[in-house]
């Protein structure tokens, strides 16, 4: 620092008095503005030197007279103030190439007025904004000749200034969102009191602004998800959280109900204490419902998946199974989680038909049209154990995640298949039965017109034979008519058993009888190979029950013994009395006690074990298509239960077969299975008789017959003329002998005439039929007695003497 010079105590030599002293008083105030200016010299420099400014002093051409150090060390790269002496403004400022015209620190020199200007300083990759602030120094005459440049680094302030002005653009974004979005916005205080609300949270809850903002989050929150939302507030109070997003349901103004999806920012402050929550309320009560909607589709879908009765399969485009319901599972023996994600065609569809499914399936994917006529089809498939069974199925082509797949509705066809079966055999059992019955029908007509004409013929042999002595040639000749009408009226009785049908009597019945009739028509039927043979333990074999139906049972059992001895064999019928006792009774029902046996045994192929259990099922049958209805053991095993008796069954494949039929041993006597001529002593009578009959031989042996007897006879030839007979008879007719079938009016109807006249009436049913229901329904209206035609001599009087006699 320079020294000051010293004032001296007294003035220059020659200078005395008041000049002295005037120049004393000059000297002391030079020294004190020189101190003042040494003071604020080092106050400039202090601030030049220590300031964060830096300082140019230019000349009138710009150039650089002096520099302080901040400049050099901040503004030019670190360079020494004196190394910036004599440069240009535009090189030490703004890097412009030459001296601007309108250079801002040139202002000075021209207005003499200060100047201020900012501009941008590139240090390289830095760039610095500085404030620049130009100032006039005048010389003594007043001209500028000098201008001192005050540089600022207002880098700092700049970014300041932008961030302002960044948070009002924010600010004023944010209001114009808050405003106009179409999304639900609110703040709120940590104790859930609504601050800000934007229209759109207005609308979704149908509150004013105003009205939103006096009432707190929990206000709005429905009951059941309040513990959620308050939970959330805590925490975000405690500021254990700071962003979060939650589903919740809000009541609106008018109490229904809003889903939203919420999303929750807390601002805190700068300790981390929170402020406010920022709320974006999106309303999603459309995807709600629509969620709704899905899980109750999805609930009536599991529903119909897990209760349908028919099995669903849905497969992708490539055959990978997607869905398999329980009906499924128990239609392919497949559980669910086995086929899941697997191509399931190859396991379910039989090889010979996997080729056209995969391409109609393909063909169904490319053109949309259902391959399927009527949309449906019948085909096999195959259960998991191999098993082939029926279905009938509909396939629908659907997307699934926009992936095309197809549904298959398949319904088992098995119990319909068997029905089906069953119906077709049946309707083929109705046809045969039909076409049996019809031959019966005809067998029946034909037994009795051939009963009426064997009625004449062997009633007037026997007439011959009783008016001419033995050995006479009308008596041979007699003898011979008489054998060839009896070989005639034993086949009419076959026809006639043929003919029977499933009549239900309810009689004392010889097997060994019945065995002899079937044995007699098998004997022209069966093939000569096979041996009929007969073993009758017991004298007789009396069983309860319908005659016609156990010649069913035996001739079945024939039939299917013969049938199973295709090369021929022996058939034998075996009979026997046992005693079943109560520990010997293997079948509920049976009583215990003495039974007929009757075994029926063959030669034949036998039954295998597999097949056995099943024999006497309806409808089961070995035989091919068309030979058998599988009906015949169905019919004899029921036929032995109604009769209260049982079936065992032997047999072993190549060992033949035995079939033991147990019935309970009837108590009476027994019915004959044809009635022959008797050794009984013809029963006269007196008394008059009238003959009713159509047929005027049968008419003419009667009257012939029962005056041998010793009876006055009337006849007549329908039951319209018997009536009137019965009526203008003048003396009283004792018996009337009604023919059952006649033309005009038949004896049911002619009985009932008489008996309207006389209901003391006595008299007798005569038919060429069978005895049968409509036979017994006739005798229970009264009738005396029955006699079945062809009838002789002593069968007539028998008939007739137990008639007036009753």
């Amino acid at each position: 620092m320079k020294s000051r010079p010293q004032a001296p105590s007294d003035a220059p030599p020659g200078i005395t008095g008041t000049r002295a002293k005037e120049f004393q008083r000059h000297f002391r105030l030079l020294d004190e503005q020189i101190r003042v200016l040494e003071r604020e010299r080092q106050k400039l420099s202090a601030v030049v030197h220590h300031t964060d400014a830096g300082f140019l002093l230019l000349d009138s051409s710009l150039r650089v007279s002096w520099a302080n150090s901040v400049f050099a060390r901040r503004f030019s790269r670190g360079a020494h103030a004196g190394a910036l002496i004599g440069e240009t403004c535009n090189q030490v400022l703004c890097g412009e190439s030459k001296i601007c015209s309108e250079c801002p620190s040139a202002r000075p020199f021209t207005s003499g007025k200060v100047a201020h200007h900012e501009m941008r300083l590139d240090l390289g990759d830095d760039h610095r904004y500085l404030y620049v602030t130009a100032m006039p120094i005048r010389s003594l005459t007043g001209q500028t000749d000098q201008c001192i440049v005050m540089v600022q680094d207002v880098s700092d302030l700049q970014v300041l200034r932008r961030s302002q002005e960044d948070l009002k653009n924010s600010e004023e974004r944010f209001r114009s969102i808050f405003e106009h979005a179409a999304t639900g916005m609110a703040t709120v205080n940590p104790d859930g009191r609504l601050l800000q609300v934007n229209p759109a949270f207005c609308r979704f809850l149908g509150y004013t602004a105003e009205e939103l903002r006096r009432l707190t989050i929990q206000e709005i929150t429905h009951p059941e998800d309040l513990a959620a939302t308050c939970q959330v507030l805590q925490m975000g109070r405690s500021g254990a959280i700071r962003v979060l997003a939650i589903e919740k349901r809000y009541l609106r103004k008018d109490g229904s109900l809003a889903w939203a999806h919420t999303n929750a920012t807390w601002i805190q402050d700068a300790t981390g204490n929170p402020l406010y929550s920022v709320k974006l309320i999106q309303d999603i009560s459309e995807r709600k419902a629509a969620e709704e909607a899905l899980r109750e589709s999805e609930a009536r879908k599991g529903a119909i998946l897990d209760t349908a009765l028919d099995g669903i399969l849905t497969i992708d485009h490539q055959g990978k199974a997607l869905e398999f319901n329980p009906a499924a599972e128990r239609l392919f023996g497949f559980q669910r989680d086995e086929v899941i994600g697997k191509d399931i065609l190859d396991e379910i569809v039989p090889p010979e038909e996997r080729d056209a499914i995969r391409q109609g399936l393909e063909a169904y994917l490319y053109t949309g049209v259902n391959p399927l006529k009527g949309g449906h089809v019948e085909m096999t498939v195959l259960r998991k154990n191999g098993m082939p069974i029926p279905v009938e199925f509909a396939v629908s082509r659907i997307r699934i995640g926009g992936v095309p797949a197809f549904t298959a509705y398949i319904r088992d066809l098995t119990d319909r298949k068997k029905a089906e079966e069953a119906l077709r055999q049946r309707e083929e059992q109705v046809r045969h039965g039909q076409k049996m019955e019809a031959i019966g029908t005809l067998a029946g007509g034909v037994a009795h017109d051939f009963n009426n004409l064997l009625t004449g013929i062997l009633g007037y042999a026997e007439l011959l034979k009783m008016r001419s002595n033995p050995g006479e040639k009308v008596h041979q000749a007699a003898e011979v008519i008489e054998k060839a009408a009896t070989r005639a009226a034993s086949l009419t009785q076959q026809l006639l058993g043929f003919a029977r049908r499933g009549k239900h009597q309810n009689v004392c019945v010889d097997l060994h009888a019945v065995i002899q009739e079937v044995s007699g028509l098998l004997s022209a039927t069966l093939d000569k190979n096979i041996s009929l043979q007969q073993e009758f333990t017991p004298p007789s074999a009396p069983v309860q029950g319908d005659p016609g139906q156990m010649s069913q049972v035996i001739l079945n059992l024939a039939v299917n013994a013969a049938d199973s001895m295709a090369g021929g064999g022996d058939l034998v019928f075996h009979t026997e009395i046992v005693e079943l006792t109560e520990a010997q009774r293997r079948h509920d029902g049976i009583v215990p006690g003495r039974h007929v046996l009757l075994a029926v045994s063959d030669t034949g192929c036998g039954i295998r074990p597999d097949i056995l259990p099943r024999i006497f099922e309806p409808f089961f049958t070995t035989k091919d298509q068309g030979k058998g209805t599988g009906m015949g053991l169905a019919m004899v095993y029921g036929i032995v239960q109604n009769h209260g008796g049982f079936i065992e069954v032997d047999s072993a494949p190549g060992s033949g077969t035995t079939f033991r039929l147990y019935f309970p041993e009837a108590r009476g006597p027994e019915r004959r299975s044809l009635h022959g001529p008797g050794d009984e002593a013809i029963q006269a009578g007196s008394g008059t008789i009238l003959v009713v009959d159509d047929e005027d031989a049968i008419r003419s042996v009667a009257a012939a017959f029962l005056q041998e007897m010793g009876y006055r006879v009337l006849t007549a030839s329908d039951g319209a003329e018997a009536v009137e007979i019965y009526r203008r008879s003048q003396e009283p007719i004792d018996l009337v002998i009604i023919d059952m079938v006649m033309p005009a009016m038949g004896g049911r109807e002619c009985f009932r005439a008489m008996k309207s006249i006389q209901p003391d009436l006595r008299a007798i049913l005569s038919t060429g039929y069978d005895f049968n229901p409509v036979v017994q329904e006739i005798l229970d209206e009264g009738m005396r007695g029955f006699v079945q035609k062809p009838y002789q001599l002593r069968q007539l009087s028998e008939v007739v003497a137990a008639a007036l006699k009753s």
